[in-house]
């Protein structure tokens, strides 16, 4: 089932993603590895932050920029066989769609999680279509960010960190794995490192009694995430002259202004946005993850020990985001909850299995789940903001986006009726017959959904082509589901004799 699962959810958000860059982020990201590649150096001329002797460099971590290395590489491939298409163009489409590659493993790794906890196939299909088609996954998947990269390692390392557990640290693999992931999740968003010593600290006590196997084990896990740290000290190192430096932080956490309670204050406000807020809250979202809130009673009963791994591992995470981080801004709610989505969800199995009577209430916060990011994909929220943005001259994106009336979910269901009636006028609308200036492009795209199918409608290529892709994903989707359906039959439960 979980492959299947994840060439399912692979092909959907294939077929849905926008193929280009949302952020100047990504942009910064891309001109890093760009620069390393070509010249073996850190330094662009782009870059935000000044670096040794003046030179410019991106704040990011380098993770986050070797995320990127195999979408450009596939893209310089594609360029150098067919040289009529701009490189970095082509590189820029291909890791745009790594995501969505990502995103359809992601949903891969729950079912995989569940099913070894000892839910039946209904209780995990459930569970991981809650996560895909409910919550900030999807939308997220059209983009670049690096949050679903990151979090679906740090999901993989904790399934990986409570296996060895329960075969009593017994299995070096299981360990070395969970160390990898973890490193790979916090080499891509160095935040994620707050999650080591929570995790680490729960492995120690649950096998206290151990002594010689916990030593082991924990050298194993902090062997690679050691070479990650190092890796990152040597890139402060090669920008800025010195280890210790967190421009990422340090810079935006220095734009923060405080409210009259101080950071008691903003750290309650940030847990509001984080959760229940209209504007951006992950309740309103993804409403999906409320269903793993249901279960968490009865999920926290069943499996204690995973419980409390979690507990220790993602609430000093979350202390951190609304504590001491703050809060997001141009994205689809509050990018920095994506994270926490996998775990919520996991517990949604236990609904299904031991709750029958109430399935129709699950399927409907479910399918609430599945309208919001109907809404949500097809809009590139760029578009979204800056229209709002200069309807209103006198505030800030931040206040606008803090205003229920001008949130993203407002702004993305007023727009959707015409970008669905931009749609059918793109596939009656004749290609052109060259390349459309940036303006005349950026004007029309703004009108059609925001997926790389209708996109590339607004470009010379051929529409056979894109025909042909689309069609090769919707069969391999198809094929999919029919066998997701195949292995749920199989994994019934036995009809009573008469």
């Amino acid at each position: 089932m979980p492959f299947w699962l994840f060439t399912t959810f692979a092909c959907l958000y294939l077929l849905t993603s926008g193929g280009h860059f949302y952020a100047s982020d990504d942009v910064q990201k891309y001109l890093a590895l760009d620069a390393w590649w070509r010249t073996g150096r850190v330094f662009f001329p782009e870059g935000w932050t000044e670096g040794v002797g003046g030179q410019r460099c991106a704040w990011f971590p380098l993770g986050a920029s070797v995320f990127m290395l195999p979408g450009y590489l596939v893209g310089h491939a594609v360029g150098s066989v067919l040289p009529w298409l701009k490189v970095d163009y082509v590189a820029r489409f291909c890791i745009a769609l790594q995501n969505a590659v990502v995103s359809g493993a992601l949903v891969a790794l729950v079912a995989v999680f569940a099913r070894r906890l000892g839910y039946e196939a209904k209780s995990v299909l459930f569970a991981a279509a809650a996560l895909g088609l409910g919550t900030m996954v999807w939308p997220y998947a059209k983009t670049a960010w690096s949050e679903p990269a990151a979090t679906c390692a740090l999901f993989a390392a904790c399934y990986l960190l409570y296996r060895a557990s329960e075969e009593r640290l017994a299995r070096p693999g299981l360990l070395l794995g969970a160390g990898a992931c973890l490193a790979a999740a916090v080499s891509i968003r160095l935040v994620l490192a707050v999650v080591a010593p929570g995790a680490l600290a729960w492995l120690v006590y649950r096998h206290r009694g151990e002594p010689a196997r916990l030593g082991k084990a924990l050298g194993l896990v902090a062997l690679p995430l050691a070479g990650a740290v190092a890796a990152a000290l040597w890139y402060n190192l090669a920008r800025y002259g010195h280890v210790t430096s967190l421009e990422n932080y340090r810079l935006v956490q220095g734009a923060v202004v405080l409210p009259p309670g101080g950071r008691p204050a903003w750290t309650l406000s940030n847990l509001w946005h984080y959760s229940f807020n209209p504007a951006d809250g992950l309740f309103w979202f993804a409403p999906a993850t409320l269903l793993g809130l249901v279960g968490a009673r009865r999920f926290a009963q069943a499996h204690p020990a995973l419980a409390g791994m979690l507990a220790c591992a993602l609430g000093p995470l979350l202390g951190f985001y609304v504590g001491a981080w703050g809060l997001s801004d141009w994205a689809w709610g509050q990018r920095y909850a994506y994270v926490f989505q996998p775990f919520l969800l996991l517990p949604a199995a236990t609904l299904w299995q031991q709750r029958p009577t109430r399935q129709a209430l699950w399927l409907g916060i479910g399918g609430l789940g599945l309208l919001v990011q109907l809404v949500a994909v097809p809009q590139n929220f760029n578009y979204l903001y800056e229209r709002n943005r200069a309807a209103h001259p006198n505030q800030s994106i931040q206040q606008l986006m803090a205003d229920p009336d001008h949130g993203p979910l407002v702004l993305a269901a007023e727009a959707l009726p015409a970008t669905l009636a931009g749609a059918v006028r793109a596939l009656a609308t004749p290609r052109p017959n060259g390349p459309l200036p940036v303006e005349q492009y950026r004007e029309r795209a703004q009108s059609v959904p925001d997926m790389w199918p209708w996109l590339q409608l607004l470009t010379p290529l051929p529409r056979a082509a894109i025909a042909l892709v689309v069609t090769l994903l919707l069969a391999l989707l198809a094929f999919s589901l029919d066998r997701l359906a195949a292995a749920c039959r199989r994994d019934a439960p036995a009809a009573p004799a008469p």
